[in-house]
Protein backbone atom coordinates (compact mmCIF):
# COMPACT_ATOMS: atom_id res chain seq x y z
CA UNK A 1 0.00 0.00 0.00
CA UNK A 2 2.87 2.38 0.80
CA UNK A 3 4.40 1.66 -2.60
CA UNK A 4 1.06 2.46 -4.25
CA UNK A 5 0.89 5.94 -2.73
CA UNK A 6 4.60 6.49 -3.39
CA UNK A 7 4.15 5.63 -7.06
CA UNK A 8 1.04 7.79 -7.33
CA UNK A 9 2.89 10.75 -5.84
CA UNK A 10 5.85 10.25 -8.18
CA UNK A 11 3.51 10.29 -11.18
CA UNK A 12 1.86 13.45 -9.83
CA UNK A 13 5.23 15.19 -9.57
CA UNK A 14 6.09 14.24 -13.16
CA UNK A 15 2.87 15.81 -14.43
CA UNK A 16 1.33 12.44 -15.25
CA UNK A 17 -0.67 11.94 -12.13
CA UNK A 18 -4.43 12.18 -11.99
CA UNK A 19 -5.14 10.16 -8.88
CA UNK A 20 -7.01 12.11 -6.21
CA UNK A 21 -6.30 15.40 -7.97
CA UNK A 22 -9.17 17.82 -7.42
CA UNK A 23 -10.44 19.41 -10.61
CA UNK A 24 -9.95 23.11 -11.32
CA UNK A 25 -12.91 25.04 -12.78
CA UNK A 26 -12.62 26.21 -16.35
CA UNK A 27 -12.11 29.99 -16.47
CA UNK A 28 -15.13 31.86 -17.77
CA UNK A 29 -14.50 33.21 -21.28
CA UNK A 30 -14.67 36.98 -21.68
CA UNK A 31 -18.12 37.86 -23.06
CA UNK A 32 -17.89 39.40 -26.53
CA UNK A 33 -20.39 40.77 -29.01
CA UNK A 34 -20.04 38.44 -31.98
CA UNK A 35 -22.18 37.20 -34.86
CA UNK A 36 -24.65 34.49 -33.94
CA UNK A 37 -23.20 31.00 -34.20
CA UNK A 38 -24.89 28.25 -36.16
CA UNK A 39 -23.02 25.48 -34.35
CA UNK A 40 -25.27 23.07 -32.49
CA UNK A 41 -24.61 22.97 -28.72
CA UNK A 42 -23.56 19.67 -27.22
CA UNK A 43 -26.47 17.69 -25.87
CA UNK A 44 -26.59 16.83 -22.18
CA UNK A 45 -26.80 13.19 -21.20
CA UNK A 46 -29.92 11.89 -19.51
CA UNK A 47 -29.64 10.80 -15.87
CA UNK A 48 -29.24 7.07 -15.32
CA UNK A 49 -31.82 5.14 -13.33
CA UNK A 50 -31.21 4.98 -9.59
CA UNK A 51 -31.81 1.22 -9.62
CA UNK A 52 -28.74 0.77 -11.78
CA UNK A 53 -26.54 2.51 -9.21
CA UNK A 54 -27.75 0.19 -6.44
CA UNK A 55 -27.25 -2.89 -8.64
CA UNK A 56 -23.71 -1.73 -9.30
CA UNK A 57 -23.28 -1.13 -5.58
CA UNK A 58 -24.49 -4.62 -4.75
CA UNK A 59 -22.10 -6.17 -7.26
CA UNK A 60 -19.25 -3.98 -6.01
CA UNK A 61 -19.81 -4.84 -2.36
CA UNK A 62 -20.37 -8.54 -3.14
CA UNK A 63 -17.05 -8.62 -4.94
CA UNK A 64 -15.27 -6.96 -2.02
CA UNK A 65 -16.87 -9.37 0.45
CA UNK A 66 -15.86 -12.34 -1.71
CA UNK A 67 -12.25 -11.19 -1.89
CA UNK A 68 -12.18 -10.37 1.83
CA UNK A 69 -13.62 -13.80 2.69
CA UNK A 70 -10.88 -15.57 0.73
CA UNK A 71 -8.16 -13.48 2.37
CA UNK A 72 -9.56 -13.93 5.89
CA UNK A 73 -10.05 -17.68 5.55
CA UNK A 74 -6.51 -18.08 4.28
CA UNK A 75 -5.19 -16.27 7.34
CA UNK A 76 -7.43 -18.16 9.78
CA UNK A 77 -6.75 -21.65 8.46
CA UNK A 78 -9.78 -22.31 6.27
CA UNK A 79 -13.54 -22.41 6.82
CA UNK A 80 -13.42 -22.91 10.54
CA UNK A 81 -15.66 -21.28 13.10
CA UNK A 82 -12.95 -18.73 13.66
CA UNK A 83 -12.64 -18.12 9.93
CA UNK A 84 -16.41 -17.81 9.45
CA UNK A 85 -16.71 -15.29 12.30
CA UNK A 86 -13.80 -13.29 10.91
CA UNK A 87 -15.35 -13.37 7.42
CA UNK A 88 -18.71 -12.14 8.74
CA UNK A 89 -17.03 -9.28 10.61
CA UNK A 90 -15.08 -8.35 7.50
CA UNK A 91 -18.27 -8.42 5.42
CA UNK A 92 -20.07 -6.16 7.93
CA UNK A 93 -17.14 -3.74 7.89
CA UNK A 94 -17.20 -3.62 4.08
CA UNK A 95 -20.96 -3.04 4.04
CA UNK A 96 -20.62 -0.20 6.56
CA UNK A 97 -17.70 1.51 4.80
CA UNK A 98 -18.58 0.93 1.16
CA UNK A 99 -22.26 -0.02 1.25
CA UNK A 100 -23.95 2.36 3.68
CA UNK A 101 -21.56 5.28 3.16
CA UNK A 102 -21.98 4.94 -0.59
CA UNK A 103 -25.67 5.93 -0.47
CA UNK A 104 -25.91 9.59 -1.56
CA UNK A 105 -28.90 11.92 -1.68
CA UNK A 106 -29.55 14.43 -4.46
CA UNK A 107 -32.33 17.01 -4.03
CA UNK A 108 -35.43 16.88 -6.25
CA UNK A 109 -35.19 18.81 -9.55
CA UNK A 110 -31.40 18.46 -9.30
CA UNK A 111 -28.87 16.15 -10.92
CA UNK A 112 -25.41 15.07 -9.89
CA UNK A 113 -22.40 15.41 -12.16
CA UNK A 114 -20.05 12.57 -11.16
CA UNK A 115 -16.46 13.19 -10.10
CA UNK A 116 -14.19 10.19 -10.67
CA UNK A 117 -10.86 10.36 -8.85
CA UNK A 118 -11.33 14.08 -8.30
CA UNK A 119 -12.19 15.08 -11.88
CA UNK A 120 -15.57 15.77 -13.48
CA UNK A 121 -16.86 13.09 -15.82
CA UNK A 122 -19.48 13.27 -18.56
CA UNK A 123 -20.10 9.52 -18.64
CA UNK A 124 -23.50 9.85 -16.97
CA UNK A 125 -25.64 12.00 -14.67
CA UNK A 126 -27.12 11.03 -11.33
CA UNK A 127 -30.87 11.64 -10.89
CA UNK A 128 -32.57 13.28 -7.93
CA UNK A 129 -33.19 11.03 -4.94
CA UNK A 130 -30.95 8.33 -3.42
CA UNK A 131 -28.22 6.68 -5.46
CA UNK A 132 -25.22 4.53 -4.65
CA UNK A 133 -21.66 5.60 -5.43
CA UNK A 134 -18.26 4.29 -4.40
CA UNK A 135 -17.05 6.37 -1.46
CA UNK A 136 -14.63 9.26 -1.75
CA UNK A 137 -12.03 9.71 -3.10
CA UNK A 138 -12.97 7.12 -5.69
CA UNK A 139 -16.17 8.91 -6.70
CA UNK A 140 -18.15 11.97 -5.70
CA UNK A 141 -20.58 14.33 -7.45
CA UNK A 142 -21.42 18.00 -7.94
CA UNK A 143 -25.09 18.84 -7.44
CA UNK A 144 -26.66 21.08 -10.10
CA UNK A 145 -30.15 22.59 -9.98
CA UNK A 146 -32.39 22.18 -13.04
CA UNK A 147 -34.95 24.73 -11.81
CA UNK A 148 -35.78 27.68 -14.03
CA UNK A 149 -34.19 30.87 -12.71
CA UNK A 150 -34.93 34.54 -13.23
CA UNK A 151 -32.02 36.94 -13.17
CA UNK A 152 -32.67 40.68 -12.87
CA UNK A 153 -29.41 42.49 -13.62
CA UNK A 154 -29.29 46.12 -12.49
CA UNK A 155 -26.71 47.60 -14.85
CA UNK A 156 -25.50 51.01 -13.68
CA UNK A 157 -22.97 53.51 -14.98
CA UNK A 158 -23.89 53.04 -18.65
CA UNK A 159 -22.44 55.74 -20.91
CA UNK A 160 -24.52 57.18 -23.73
CA UNK A 161 -23.12 58.63 -26.95
CA UNK A 162 -23.10 62.11 -25.35
CA UNK A 163 -21.18 60.78 -22.31
CA UNK A 164 -24.12 60.88 -19.90
CA UNK A 165 -24.69 58.04 -17.44
CA UNK A 166 -27.81 55.90 -17.28
CA UNK A 167 -29.00 52.63 -15.74
CA UNK A 168 -30.81 49.67 -17.25
CA UNK A 169 -32.86 46.90 -15.60
CA UNK A 170 -33.14 43.60 -17.45
CA UNK A 171 -34.88 40.28 -16.86
CA UNK A 172 -33.37 36.98 -17.99
CA UNK A 173 -35.18 33.64 -17.63
CA UNK A 174 -32.92 30.61 -18.02
CA UNK A 175 -32.18 27.08 -16.83
CA UNK A 176 -29.25 24.65 -16.87
CA UNK A 177 -29.47 22.43 -19.94
CA UNK A 178 -26.01 20.82 -19.78
CA UNK A 179 -24.99 20.22 -16.15
CA UNK A 180 -21.55 18.86 -17.07
CA UNK A 181 -20.52 21.97 -19.04
CA UNK A 182 -22.18 24.23 -16.45
CA UNK A 183 -20.11 22.64 -13.67
CA UNK A 184 -16.88 23.17 -15.60
CA UNK A 185 -17.42 26.92 -16.01
CA UNK A 186 -16.34 29.18 -13.16
CA UNK A 187 -19.39 31.14 -11.87
CA UNK A 188 -21.54 30.87 -15.02
CA UNK A 189 -24.42 32.89 -13.52
CA UNK A 190 -22.14 35.88 -13.00
CA UNK A 191 -20.74 35.35 -16.49
CA UNK A 192 -24.28 35.56 -17.89
CA UNK A 193 -24.91 38.80 -16.03
CA UNK A 194 -21.68 40.21 -17.46
CA UNK A 195 -22.71 39.15 -20.96
CA UNK A 196 -26.02 41.00 -20.62
CA UNK A 197 -24.21 44.10 -19.38
CA UNK A 198 -21.75 44.05 -22.26
CA UNK A 199 -24.53 43.89 -24.87
CA UNK A 200 -26.60 46.76 -23.45
CA UNK A 201 -23.52 48.94 -22.89
CA UNK A 202 -22.47 48.46 -26.50
CA UNK A 203 -25.83 49.69 -27.79
CA UNK A 204 -26.26 52.49 -25.23
CA UNK A 205 -22.90 53.93 -26.25
CA UNK A 206 -24.40 54.77 -29.66
CA UNK A 207 -27.59 56.49 -28.43
CA UNK A 208 -28.08 59.92 -26.85
CA UNK A 209 -29.16 59.76 -23.23
CA UNK A 210 -32.51 61.48 -23.84
CA UNK A 211 -33.36 58.83 -26.46
CA UNK A 212 -32.41 55.80 -24.35
CA UNK A 213 -35.92 55.19 -22.91
CA UNK A 214 -37.26 55.07 -26.46
CA UNK A 215 -34.97 52.21 -27.49
CA UNK A 216 -36.00 49.82 -24.72
CA UNK A 217 -37.45 47.47 -27.31
CA UNK A 218 -34.24 47.58 -29.34
CA UNK A 219 -32.27 46.61 -26.21
CA UNK A 220 -34.51 43.56 -25.81
CA UNK A 221 -34.08 42.68 -29.49
CA UNK A 222 -30.32 42.87 -29.10
CA UNK A 223 -30.37 40.48 -26.13
CA UNK A 224 -32.54 38.04 -28.05
CA UNK A 225 -30.42 38.46 -31.17
CA UNK A 226 -31.13 40.78 -34.08
CA UNK A 227 -29.68 41.93 -37.39
CA UNK A 228 -27.40 44.89 -37.91
CA UNK A 229 -29.82 46.73 -40.22
CA UNK A 230 -32.36 47.14 -37.39
CA UNK A 231 -29.75 48.90 -35.27
CA UNK A 232 -28.34 51.00 -38.13
CA UNK A 233 -31.80 51.98 -39.35
CA UNK A 234 -33.25 52.93 -35.94
CA UNK A 235 -34.16 56.60 -35.53
CA UNK A 236 -32.38 56.92 -32.18
CA UNK A 237 -28.99 55.36 -33.01
CA UNK A 238 -25.89 57.05 -34.40
CA UNK A 239 -25.66 55.27 -37.77
CA UNK A 240 -22.03 56.17 -38.50
CA UNK A 241 -20.95 55.04 -35.07
CA UNK A 242 -22.81 51.73 -35.36
CA UNK A 243 -21.10 50.98 -38.68
CA UNK A 244 -17.70 51.96 -37.27
CA UNK A 245 -18.22 49.67 -34.25
CA UNK A 246 -19.31 46.81 -36.50
CA UNK A 247 -16.15 47.25 -38.59
CA UNK A 248 -13.95 47.38 -35.49
CA UNK A 249 -15.50 44.20 -34.08
CA UNK A 250 -15.16 42.37 -37.38
CA UNK A 251 -18.91 41.93 -37.81
CA UNK A 252 -18.64 43.39 -41.30
CA UNK A 253 -15.76 43.85 -43.75
CA UNK A 254 -17.03 47.06 -45.35
CA UNK A 255 -20.03 49.39 -45.16
CA UNK A 256 -21.42 48.09 -48.47
CA UNK A 257 -22.44 44.72 -47.02
CA UNK A 258 -26.07 43.67 -46.66
CA UNK A 259 -26.71 44.50 -42.99
CA UNK A 260 -29.92 42.45 -42.94
CA UNK A 261 -27.79 39.29 -43.14
CA UNK A 262 -25.42 40.27 -40.31
CA UNK A 263 -26.62 38.84 -37.00
CA UNK A 264 -25.45 40.68 -33.90
CA UNK A 265 -25.96 40.41 -30.17
CA UNK A 266 -27.91 37.58 -28.71
CA UNK A 267 -26.86 35.98 -25.46
CA UNK A 268 -28.39 32.58 -26.21
CA UNK A 269 -25.52 31.13 -28.25
CA UNK A 270 -22.86 32.16 -25.74
CA UNK A 271 -24.98 30.97 -22.82
CA UNK A 272 -25.33 27.54 -24.44
CA UNK A 273 -21.54 27.29 -24.45
CA UNK A 274 -21.77 27.56 -20.65
CA UNK A 275 -24.48 24.90 -20.36
CA UNK A 276 -27.37 27.39 -20.05
CA UNK A 277 -30.54 27.80 -22.12
CA UNK A 278 -32.16 31.25 -22.28
CA UNK A 279 -35.96 31.22 -22.41
CA UNK A 280 -36.50 34.97 -22.43
CA UNK A 281 -34.32 38.07 -22.35
CA UNK A 282 -35.67 41.59 -22.15
CA UNK A 283 -34.94 45.09 -20.84
CA UNK A 284 -37.65 46.21 -18.42
CA UNK A 285 -36.57 49.72 -17.46
CA UNK A 286 -34.19 52.44 -18.69
CA UNK A 287 -33.28 55.11 -16.16
CA UNK A 288 -31.72 58.44 -17.13
CA UNK A 289 -30.51 61.23 -14.77
CA UNK A 290 -33.28 63.06 -12.91
CA UNK A 291 -32.16 66.50 -14.07
CA UNK A 292 -32.50 65.38 -17.69
CA UNK A 293 -35.96 63.95 -17.00
CA UNK A 294 -36.99 67.21 -15.31
CA UNK A 295 -35.64 69.29 -18.19
CA UNK A 296 -37.53 67.16 -20.69
CA UNK A 297 -40.75 67.52 -18.68
CA UNK A 298 -40.36 71.32 -18.55
CA UNK A 299 -39.68 71.34 -22.27
CA UNK A 300 -42.84 69.33 -22.92
CA UNK A 301 -44.90 71.73 -20.77
CA UNK A 302 -43.45 74.71 -22.61
CA UNK A 303 -44.26 73.16 -25.98
CA UNK A 304 -47.82 72.41 -24.82
CA UNK A 305 -48.27 76.01 -23.66
CA UNK A 306 -47.00 77.34 -26.96
CA UNK A 307 -49.38 75.07 -28.83
CA UNK A 308 -52.28 76.22 -26.64
CA UNK A 309 -51.42 79.89 -27.20
CA UNK A 310 -51.18 79.28 -30.93
CA UNK A 311 -54.64 77.71 -30.96
CA UNK A 312 -56.08 80.61 -28.96
CA UNK A 313 -54.53 83.17 -31.29
CA UNK A 314 -55.91 81.41 -34.36
CA UNK A 315 -59.36 81.25 -32.73
CA UNK A 316 -59.21 84.97 -31.92
CA UNK A 317 -58.26 85.83 -35.50
CA UNK A 318 -61.12 83.74 -36.86
CA UNK A 319 -63.59 85.49 -34.55
CA UNK A 320 -62.24 88.88 -35.53
CA UNK A 321 -62.72 88.03 -39.19
CA UNK A 322 -66.33 87.03 -38.53
CA UNK A 323 -66.98 90.25 -36.57
CA UNK A 324 -65.31 92.27 -39.34
CA UNK A 325 -67.81 90.88 -41.82
CA UNK A 326 -70.77 91.70 -39.55
CA UNK A 327 -69.39 95.08 -38.37
CA UNK A 328 -67.16 96.44 -41.14
CA UNK A 329 -67.05 99.93 -39.61
CA UNK A 330 -65.46 98.76 -36.32
CA UNK A 331 -61.68 98.89 -35.85
CA UNK A 332 -59.66 95.80 -34.96
CA UNK A 333 -59.10 97.06 -31.40
CA UNK A 334 -62.83 97.53 -30.79
CA UNK A 335 -63.60 94.11 -32.27
CA UNK A 336 -61.02 92.53 -29.93
CA UNK A 337 -62.54 94.33 -26.92
CA UNK A 338 -66.01 93.22 -27.99
CA UNK A 339 -64.85 89.59 -28.20
CA UNK A 340 -63.39 89.80 -24.69
CA UNK A 341 -66.65 91.26 -23.34
CA UNK A 342 -68.66 88.47 -24.96
CA UNK A 343 -66.33 85.87 -23.44
CA UNK A 344 -66.81 87.32 -19.96
CA UNK A 345 -70.57 87.25 -20.44
CA UNK A 346 -70.37 83.59 -21.45
CA UNK A 347 -68.37 82.79 -18.33
CA UNK A 348 -70.92 84.59 -16.12
CA UNK A 349 -73.81 82.71 -17.73
CA UNK A 350 -72.10 79.38 -17.15
CA UNK A 351 -71.13 80.11 -13.54
CA UNK A 352 -74.62 81.51 -12.80
CA UNK A 353 -76.08 78.08 -13.53
CA UNK A 354 -77.31 78.28 -17.09
CA UNK A 355 -74.88 75.59 -18.33
CA UNK A 356 -74.31 71.93 -17.62
CA UNK A 357 -72.10 70.59 -14.83
CA UNK A 358 -69.33 69.46 -17.19
CA UNK A 359 -69.10 72.89 -18.84
CA UNK A 360 -69.13 74.64 -15.46
CA UNK A 361 -66.24 72.49 -14.31
CA UNK A 362 -64.24 73.18 -17.46
CA UNK A 363 -64.66 76.95 -17.17
CA UNK A 364 -63.94 76.96 -13.45
CA UNK A 365 -60.79 74.91 -14.03
CA UNK A 366 -59.62 77.32 -16.72
CA UNK A 367 -60.12 80.28 -14.37
CA UNK A 368 -58.17 78.59 -11.58
CA UNK A 369 -55.22 77.73 -13.83
CA UNK A 370 -55.26 81.11 -15.52
CA UNK A 371 -56.37 79.79 -18.90
CA UNK A 372 -59.21 80.71 -21.18
CA UNK A 373 -62.44 78.71 -21.54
Amino acid sequence: MKNFFRNAWSLRKKGLGFIFVKRQPTPTPTPTLTPSSTQEPSKAKKPIKRLYTFLIGMAFNAGLIFVATIIVTNFTGGFTIRGIIASVLAALAILMVFGWNGIREIQPVHVGVPMILGDLSDLFLLPGGYSWLPPEPIMDFVEVSLKEKTMKPDIKGILSSDNKTASIDAQIQFFVSNPYIYSKVDEPDKALEGLVGRNVRWLANMVEVVKLPGVKGLFSDLLEGTTLDKIVGHDSTDTDRVVAEALALGLIKDSAEDFSKIHVGGIKETAEEWGLTIKKAMVTEVGIPQEITKANAEKDVEMAQRKSESVQNRTLLDLMKEFKVDFPDLSDEKIADLIQVERKKAIRVIIDGNAGDFTKGAVAGAQITGGNP
